[in-house]
């Protein structure tokens, strides 16, 4: 996947989104990308804007998170963390 494309494509249209609807507009387009193949080190090493680099930083920390998590005996990942 070419993420430097997506990121300019990125660039172009967050100036049509309203402010306070950025950082999740940038949430949802980092999930996107990742879900579909992008890799988190090439959409770190082009994003220049500081709402993807946020976005980045908290999908990371996100799924860390789920990586760490224990199941216990009686419960089983079924692939749905929501």
């Amino acid at each position: 996947m070419n993420v430097e494309i997506h990121l300019q494509v990125w660039h172009e249209l967050k100036e049509y989104i309203l402010g306070a609807d950025i950082s999740t507009a940038a949430d949802d387009f980092i999930t996107i990308l990742v879900e579909h193949g992008a890799d988190p080190v090439d959409i770190q090493k082009f994003a220049l804007d500081d709402e993807l680099k946020s976005a980045l930083t908290e999908y990371l920390d996100v799924e860390e998170e789920d990586d760490d998590y224990e199941y216990g005996d009686d419960e089983e990942y079924d692939g749905d963390y929501a």
